[in-house]
């Protein structure tokens, strides 16, 4: 038997009694109704009833328009802070996305192209941490721009890239306690995440040469993988590499590396950032694909990847368009971990995942205090999980001055704890150190008998003299 869900439009006083468990105010079943006349400031709930009548209902979304978010989070900040942060235990979404659903659980799609994606997050891993990805952590992943784009899309896709970018900003600043900075890689990945989200109208649109590229490698791996080269040529057919293209197939592995160096130069003398720039690093990427029958190319794209990060970007992406089985040990075993998370669904009647959500969290840090976040009670050690909108989980390392300040284990120490903890090391040492000392015979084993005389008989010697 399923749980029925009501929702409501809930003034502060019809809140306060939601929250706990106090069925009140006009509510009306969900999602087949939905009351839309709300009044100024009030909070939209989504409620939960159980199976008893006995039992407590549970607020399990709050719909929170952006111009009510500062007071409510506020308010149970400072009057309910039992309940705070409300992120932690309730969803919290806007008007516009809660209004493109009608389910509770929300499937996650990326139209077959999830080890593509999973690919592009794992290079932005290896770029910025310039490692290897056998030393790249998944939760390096899991911190990336393009997961977060990825992730944003697969669950939400009229959500659009500005807006995922804003938040990923503000999650950075929250947690790192640094003012906002521009996204790390983001003008070399934008082309790239908007031609992966324009593949399902590519056909649509002229100037989505790159989407179309995409989708027609996605077809021809799919249902004829000879025909790959021509297909992809036929896609790119008004840019001079289209005979490079088709011409690659006949060429041996060396021509190929020379083919991939005659594309970088065309690209170190192209505008950066302009429409011919992208091609040729979609190119370049494709070549290092292939040009050595695999992975072991992939150093070619890597060679220049500090001065065309988009090359090894690419080449991870290509590499993955048509890849079906992602369960497999792909990317030292990190891709079927990245794509498993991409593709999680949402069950928005089963509580949030995050420390907190990034719409609370820009309302409730206070950066004058000496422990900017004491309001988001944090409890993690090193890392945070954020959400940007339900289900999108950003995971962010904390700065080392928000884990001193919310009071976590550092292993710094002030000078006058330093000093303190080695004269009680010493004290703790000293008869061992002696025993050692006289053992080697540095130091007699019979002390004088009379000191004290001794000492007397000096002083009165220095002060005759």
């Amino acid at each position: 038997m399923n749980k029925d869900f009501y929702f409501v439009w809930a003034s502060d006083r019809e809140l306060n009694e939601l929250v706990t468990g106090q069925l009140t105010g006009n509510y009306v079943p969900w999602p087949s109704i939905q009351l839309r006349n709300k009044g100024d400031g009030q909070i939209g709930v989504l409620i939960e009833l159980g199976l008893d009548e006995h039992e407590h209902i549970k607020p399990v979304v709050l719909v929170v328009p952006e111009p009510a978010q500062r007071r409510l989070f506020g308010r149970f900040a400072s009057l309910r802070e039992e309940l705070a942060p409300l992120s932690t235990w309730c969803h919290i979404i806007s008007e516009q996305l809660f209004d493109s659903i009608d389910d509770l659980h929300q499937p996650a799609s990326l139209g077959g192209l999830e080890a593509a994606w999973s690919g592009l997050a794992i290079a932005e891993s290896a770029l910025l941490a310039q490692r290897p990805i056998d030393k790249i952590r998944v939760a390096a992943c899991f911190a990336t721009a393009s997961f977060a784009v990825a992730r944003t899309h697969a669950l939400w896709p009229r959500v659009r890239v500005e807006q995922t970018i804003e938040k990923y900003e503000l999650a950075n600043s929250v947690a790192r306690n640094v003012p906002r900075a521009t996204v790390k890689l983001a003008k070399d990945l934008e082309p790239i995440w908007g031609s992966l989200i324009g593949v399902p109208n590519a056909y649509a649109a002229s100037d989505r040469s790159l989407s179309k590229a995409i989708l027609g490698l996605l077809e021809s791996r799919l249902n004829d993988p000879s025909s790959e080269n021509l297909v992809l040529a036929e896609n790119l057919s008004r840019w001079p590499e289209r005979e490079l293209i088709v011409q690659l197939n006949e060429l041996h592995p060396e021509a190929r590396v020379n083919a991939f160096d005659q594309v970088i130069n065309e690209l170190r003398f192209s505008n950066l950032g302009t429409e011919r720039s992208n091609v040729l690093a979609f190119v370049a990427g494709y070549i290092a694909t292939i040009a050595a029958g695999g992975a072991p190319s992939i150093g070619l794209a890597e060679h220049v990847s500090r001065d065309f990060p988009a090359v090894l970007a690419w080449a991870y992406v290509i590499g993955g368009i048509g890849e079906q089985i992602t369960w497999t040990s792909s990317f030292s075993g990190l891709g079927r971990l990245v794509s498993r998370e991409l593709l999680r669904p949402l069950h928005l009647n089963e509580p949030p995942s995050c420390d907190f959500s990034i719409d609370e969290a820009v309302h409730l840090v206070d950066k004058q205090l000496s422990d900017p976040l004491v309001h988001l009670k944090i409890k993690q050690q090193r890392q945070l999980s954020i959400a940007l909108f339900p289900g999108v989980n950003l995971t962010v390392p904390l700065s080392e001055q928000n884990e001193v300040s919310s009071g976590q284990q550092t292993t710094a120490m002030r000078p006058e704890q330093k000093v303190g903890d080695f004269a009680a090391l010493v004290n703790v040492l000293w008869p061992s150190i002696l025993d050692k000392i006289r053992s080697e015979g540095l130091i007699s084993n019979t002390a004088p008998k009379n000191a004290s005389s001794k000492k007397r008989a000096n002083q009165t010697k220095y002060s005759s003299d």
